[in-house]
């Protein structure tokens, strides 16, 4: 930590006045309590004239302990300044990594269960036409949960050469759609049900459910994304 404070100090310019400031702040502080204590110690010397070992040890102890209090604030206000940098929350942490668990149910009479271990698919988090983060994968599975209903699942993963790999989890906030879709799912099937559980950086979760809806060429969509303000502040 003191080496990561210490190369911040040294390449961070800009901070530069911020820490003067308070060193400017700490010296006057010093500065008043010197004399405030020569002033006690002045009116004390007054009432003990025959004690002055007992008054030099009373100034030494005043000003060591004013001086330890000082320290001490002088910290907490760094520290106070410099806790959300270094230690941010998690909404502004930039993103490394993206998993994305998702489980579509349509209605079909397929009695087959099976993995398709070469036909995958996508979920990507949109604004205004743009993609901010896609998650994908090669491969996803199909089993049958009841009468007339069929469940896709896949487990998608961001690359780690994504656009948004490095910007802060809160830029997910611009989006106002999610797109899914699994290659092996009809392109006109009717959703019933289904969600996206999200994963961000391994610790921040994130889940969506779908409407029901009609796909649109295999594609279906979650527009509702209010999850993502409950989780993002």
């Amino acid at each position: 930590m003191d080496k990561e404070l210490l190369e911040q100090l040294i390449n961070n310019p800009a901070r530069w006045p911020f820490y003067l400031f308070l060193a400017a702040i700490v010296i006057v502080i010093l500065k008043l309590i010197g004399a405030a204590a020569d002033a006690l110690t002045k009116h004390v010397s007054e009432q003990l004239r025959n004690k002055k070992g007992l008054l030099a040890i009373l100034k030494i102890a005043m000003q060591a302990i004013a001086t330890t209090l000082v320290i001490y604030l002088a910290n907490a206000i760094y520290w106070t300044h410099t806790i959300e940098r270094l230690m941010p929350s998690a909404e502004k942490k930039p993103i490394v990594s993206c998993t994305a668990t998702v489980e579509l149910i349509i209605q079909s009479e397929n009695k087959e269960g099976t993995h398709f271990m070469d036909s995958g698919g996508y979920l990507a988090f949109g604004t205004s036409g743009s993609c901010l983060l896609k998650t994908s994968a090669s491969d996803s599975w199909g089993q049958p949960l009841g009468t007339n209903e069929y469940q896709y699942r896949g487990i998608f993963n961001m690359s780690a050469t994504d656009s948004i790999v490095g910007k802060p989890i809160e830029t997910l906030k611009q989006a106002d759609m999610i797109q899914v879709k699994f290659d092996q799912m009809p392109a006109d099937a009717l959703l019933l049900r289904g969600r996206a559980v999200c994963v961000l950086n391994g610790n921040v979760q994130i889940e969506f459910p779908f409407e029901q809806q009609k796909a649109r060429d295999g594609m279906t969509f979650i527009r509702n994304l209010n999850a993502l303000g409950r989780v993002i502040k």
